[in-house]
């Protein structure tokens, strides 16, 4: 069998071929997020990676060949529930028409208006993939009330080759217009009247 590491629409997930090519079945992760290859020995009937995202921090797992079933193997110690806050990905319309992907997250419960404090971040660069993943003052700002959103925006590596040249030297502008894009949705979908911008590209 061989273990392949995806990326669809930012977010990274395994799948498993037979030695013929042929899709025998796709790893279930947790929730949105990020995974990274897992390793082992080719004779194993087991295998490990590491999944994270926005709210779960970096925890590896065992993957058990023959029952096809993920275990949590060692997880962080850290005070908090994962379940206590939501993840969500949206496409947003930029200038020229290209969806743009992005992900919104919050506590649980948590009521939304004009008012909500916002922070949106994109880096749109270096053929970088900005994918979910989990930070301790991003945790904080959401157990504070505030929403985090990341917009993958052009310049990074998310769809490939083509999506890291639509921003960069002449179609740079693209970065900036898929990140105005982003904000004016948020605004527009009554996310928060005032976010919060952090943007590097």
């Amino acid at each position: 069998q061989f273990v392949a590491q995806i990326m669809t629409d930012a977010q990274t997930s395994l799948i498993i071929y037979d030695s013929q090519g042929k899709l025998q079945s796709k790893i279930t992760m947790p929730s949105i997020g990020s995974v990274s290859a897992m390793s082992g020995d080719p004779s194993d009937s087991e295998g490990f990676y590491t999944f994270s995202s926005f709210n779960r921090p970096a925890t590896a797992y065992r993957y058990d060949f023959k029952t096809q079933v993920s275990t949590p193997f060692r997880t962080p110690k850290i005070s908090f529930s994962p379940d206590d806050y939501v993840t969500k990905q949206v496409f947003v319309p930029s200038k020229d028409g290209i969806r743009v992907p992005i992900f919104i997250s919050h506590k649980k419960g948590l009521k939304i208006s004009s008012e909500t404090p916002l922070l949106l971040y994109g880096y749109g660069g270096f053929n970088i993939s900005s994918t979910p993943s989990f930070s301790v003052p991003n945790l904080v700002w959401m157990e504070m009330g505030g929403i985090y959103v990341l917009a993958c925006i052009r310049g990074g590596g998310e769809y490939g080759q083509s999506w890291h040249d639509q921003g960069k030297l002449i179609n740079k502008q693209n970065v900036f217009d898929d990140f105005i894009a982003t904000a004016e949705f948020l605004i527009r979908e009554n996310y928060t009247s005032s976010p919060k911008l952090a943007i590097r590209g």
